[in-house]
């Protein structure tokens, strides 16, 4: 996947031509990568990943206790939700615990925390279950965006145990959000396009660049080049390495190269008695496949792990 854009001006609005796969926008039911993306721009986490390093966000700092099971999290006490109120840690505690009892398909997420607390407004203590070194590079991820607990419960919210029965937020915050980060959703038309403004109350070293963001869905990679080159959005998300190398001449797109997560892959159930179960036969697939075939089917710059 190549992205293209045209070169933006700072302010006004931002518009993104995208072939997305919503499925929701409530953090505790968002598990696809695009519905992720808007969660991330409108949210914020304890951690956040940077160039592979893991870095302080809204836990300014933290420390383990001698189990390296037990967590202490000093939160900062400047972060402010989109609607003016502070960022609290019983704000964390209800999100995280509503991502765990709604049984969404990222609630599983939640599996290795055994319990947490609110010591203060700024304090929070996670205890895991077991010894994870990759924890804190888990909940930098958007699925543990924190949300504001007081709205969330006026919508229909709860972080009971039987919030996959009771909560009823879901609708709201799929055209809405409850979060810290430097844009809010206020619209979605599905099928049609995705509005994120940007937030007046936010926080952050990096203040919003642009009044209002529009992810338009545009399903058709041919579409999104022809708008692209008239002007009619600033951002292709989808074209090919093909399309790409066809707009190189044009001086009104500048390109963007980034490795991409997609991948190809065949999985053999190992688990069953059969061929399939043999390691000769995972050995005689592995030889039998032409790599160089699906990299030139898959386009310039597919690598072979």
């Amino acid at each position: 996947e190549t992205t293209t854009t045209a070169a933006p001006a700072t302010g006004g609005t931002f518009t993104i031509a995208i072939q997305p796969q919503y499925k929701s926008f409530d953090p505790a039911r968002a598990g696809e990568i695009d519905g992720m993306m808007v969660n991330y721009a409108c949210y914020d986490t304890l951690t956040r990943a940077e160039n592979g390093e893991i870095k302080p966000w809204v836990a300014a700092s933290w420390k383990t206790e001698a189990d390296n099971k037990t967590y202490i999290f000093t939160l900062r006490d400047d972060v402010t939700f989109n609607s003016g109120a502070k960022l609290t840690a019983e704000d964390v505690v209800f999100s995280f615990n509503r991502l765990k009892n709604v049984k969404g398909s990222p609630s599983f997420h939640m599996d290795p925390v055994e319990s947490m607390e609110a010591l203060d407004d700024t304090t929070l203590k996670i205890v895991l279950k077991d010894v994870d070194a990759g924890f804190l590079a888990h909940i930098a991820m958007p699925t543990f965006a924190i949300t504001e607990a007081k709205v969330v419960r006026e919508h229909g919210g709860t972080d009971a145990e039987d919030a996959d029965a009771t909560d009823d937020a879901q609708a709201w915050l799929d055209t809405n959000s409850a979060g810290s980060g430097p844009y809010t959703l206020t619209e979605y038309v599905n099928k049609q396009q995705a509005v994120l403004t940007a937030n007046e109350n936010y926080w952050g070293p990096d203040k919003p660049k642009f009044d209002k963001i529009v992810l338009k869905q545009i399903d058709d990679v041919n579409t999104q080049k022809l708008l692209l080159q008239k002007g009619e959005v600033d951002f292709a998300v989808n074209l090919t390495a093909e399309q790409a190398k066809e707009l190189e001449s044009d001086s009104n797109v500048t390109l963007h190269y980034a490795s991409t997560l997609d991948f190809f892959h065949i999985v053999q159930n190992r688990s069953i008695e059969g061929p399939a179960s043999k390691p000769e036969v995972w050995q005689a697939v592995r030889y039998a496949l032409d790599y160089e075939g699906i990299r030139e089917l898959c386009g310039e710059g597919t690598k072979t792990p």
